[in-house]
């Protein structure tokens, strides 16, 4: 489904506009490469070789390793004098900046859920970090300074939002330390439809007594109908791995929102990596997860009180 999320334009980089005025004088070459001066840029360099080794042998996708590599080296080649471009050209970001940012791709990729750490995930971050690194060689053969702003500028942001949609804005951590434990409650209502007369009962997700999913962006959603999240298929029980569930459907629209649901160590169970779909899926789909943009933080239930939960609202339901 990733051609959906194309034609939103999600992950794509903008097309930056070349200008003759922006160049520069191309480098002189030289036998070696000159060292890198600045030292907050020299020392994310120093940490690359020690973490790409790690990173190779706790059998990181050796795609990524090499793509790193050469981003490695790309940025050895930079001298003073290029680096006080980067500066200038990107005055929020930089060289350290943006080394530092994919210096954590390995860590980003062996965090997320292993359900979201898919082929076509990966071939999206892989293919992000060749933007980088194209642009950064194209402006050391031409000087290009609209190049060089480009890469640690949109280019960057645009791995930064790859990363978002692949594997979520956040990530759990150790279940030993769970921080807030929601309390699910699952009520039978009827959506506020602008005052439609052919509403029919859905069910509503209550986290602590509050509906948090009707209104998300600016955009109002109501549930489904009891029988669809309820039924024999039971989609709101989580499975290993982890699946998302679609949850609530938008007013007046075609999106969907939903969550993968998981269990989490063994006491919690956890809605994560909450996405906004522009097209509609039913509760028995399980949309993918590069189609839709990723908003909100993990809620976390205990697994005893939120089964007992669904087996409550399905009882009564029967």
């Amino acid at each position: 489904m990733s051609g959906a999320a194309d034609e939103r334009g999600e992950g794509r980089v903008p097309e930056r506009q070349e200008s003759t005025a922006s160049r520069q004088a191309v480098p002189d070459e030289v036998d070696e490469p000159p060292a890198i001066v600045d030292p907050t840029a020299r020392a994310v360099l120093g940490r690359f070789d020690e973490q790409l080794t790690s990173a190779a042998a706790r059998a990181c996708d050796p795609r990524i390793v090499r793509q790193l590599e050469r981003m490695r080296d790309t940025a050895k080649r930079f001298d003073d004098a290029a680096l006080l471009a980067a500066a200038a050209a990107a005055p929020h970001s930089g060289m350290d900046t943006m080394l530092a940012g994919i210096l954590d791709t390995p860590v980003r990729v062996e965090t997320a859920r292993p359900e979201l750490v898919t082929e076509a995930a990966l071939v999206r971050v892989l293919d992000a970090l060749k933007v980088i690194d194209r642009e950064l060689n194209d402006y050391l053969a031409t000087g290009d300074v609209a190049v060089l702003a480009h890469a640690l500028g949109p280019g960057l942001q645009n791995f930064y939002q790859v990363l978002r949609l692949c594997f979520g804005y956040w990530q759990l951590a150790d279940p030993n330390y769970p921080g807030t434990i929601n309390r699910l409650s699952l009520r039978i209502g009827v959506p506020d439809t602008a005052g439609r007369p052919d509403a029919y009962p859905v069910l509503q997700f209550l986290f602590d007594d509050v509906e948090r999913l009707a209104v998300v962006r600016g955009r109002r959603y109501s549930g489904f109908p009891p029988g669809e999240m309820l039924g024999p298929n039971m989609p709101l029980l989580p499975a290993e791995p982890g699946r998302h569930v679609p949850l609530y459907t938008e007013v007046g629209g075609p999106g969907t929102i939903a969550a993968l649901i998981h269990t989490w160590g063994n006491s919690y169970i956890a809605w994560n990596d909450f996405r906004q779909f522009a097209e509609k899926y039913a509760p028995a789909m399980q949309p993918d997860p590069l189609d839709g943009a990723p908003f909100g933080m993990p809620q976390v239930f205990d697994a005893d009180q939120y089964l007992a939960e669904i087996h409550r609202a399905s009882t009564e339901r029967a």
